[in-house]
């Protein structure tokens, strides 16, 4: 009999460092609604809403093998991949200057749905502001910082256009729709970063893997895993039916933009301990 956990838990390193939540069941009916009118809506309003490369295709993330197919299967959510950030780098021009993401340039329904999923994006950042204080206000300062003056930036009024529908401390956000993930680690994300990982859809038997460590979990529609990702290898099995993944995440070269000399580099701010975190709900 397959052996998982379905209850809420966390994964802890050897210090006692909190590396992993998972949270079954956290995001309501009403939520889950919400997310997956939003990404129909998407898939209806637009020509080619997620990226979909062929088999032949260097970038896993996107390789159509990983995908459902939809030319032979009655699909309502078009398999593929999407990221979306109001300003982050691009990739291979580290220092350019940053800016909106192309998937937030000249798409409305990609306005549309950065507003369809702002309260769980806020609720995600919410979460994150109890189990990594440090991590949430850094994400925070950088918004506040590149909306008060957006021009050095790349395409400056867009950014502040697109922070004025950015409603979480996270950089970044990618919809997977339809896809099986195998065992990977993210090594553009940062040490000691959370991203938030939520699935919803019309499915069965979803699994959520860290095989290094041994441990599988439940992965129901409704579940949110926080979870340090550049360390932890991770992936998520195949599934009857269809499944959506939210992930929302971090890019290290923006928390660092203007650090403030006093402040340590982000990524060397270890991950709480459930010690320091009951300290901190205290001290408050």
């Amino acid at each position: 009999k397959e052996v998982y956990r379905d209850t809420p838990c966390n994964v802890r390193d050897r210090e006692g460092r909190i590396m992993c939540y998972y949270l079954p069941g956290i995001l309501s009916q009403r939520r889950q609604r919400q997310l997956q009118t939003a990404i129909l809506d998407l898939c209806d309003s637009s020509i080619q809403p997620l990226t979909l490369d062929p088999a032949s295709g260097r970038h896993w993330r996107t390789n159509s093998v990983l995908f459902k197919d939809g030319d032979t299967m009655n699909l309502r959510m078009d398999p593929g991949a999407a990221c979306y950030s109001p300003c982050w780098l691009e990739q291979g021009h580290p220092h350019s200057p940053p800016g909106p993401s192309a998937t937030l340039m000249n798409n409305i329904a990609n306005l549309t749905l950065l507003q369809d999923t702002q309260e769980v994006a806020a609720l995600m950042g919410g979460i994150l502001s109890i189990i990594h204080p440090a991590l949430f206000q850094r994400g925070m300062d950088v918004w506040k910082t590149l909306y008060a003056d957006p021009w050095p930036l790349r395409n400056g009024d867009r950014v502040r256009d697109l922070l004025d529908l950015w409603a979480t401390p996270f950089t970044a956000m990618s919809v997977i729709a339809n896809r099986e993930t195998p065992h990977h680690r993210d090594l553009n994300g940062g040490l000691n970063f959370f991203d938030a990982i939520l699935t919803f859809g019309t499915y069965e038997e979803g699994r959520f893997e860290l095989p290094e460590i041994g441990r599988r979990f439940r992965y129901d529609r409704g579940t949110a895993i926080f979870m340090e990702a550049r360390s932890l290898a991770h992936g998520a099995s195949a599934v009857v039916g269809e499944r959506c993944c939210l992930v929302l995440f971090f890019r290290p070269l923006m928390l660092k933009r203007e650090l403030p000399e006093e402040e340590m580099d982000p990524e060397d701010v270890p991950m709480p301990t459930l010690g320091e975190l009951r300290a901190a709900v205290r001290s408050d």
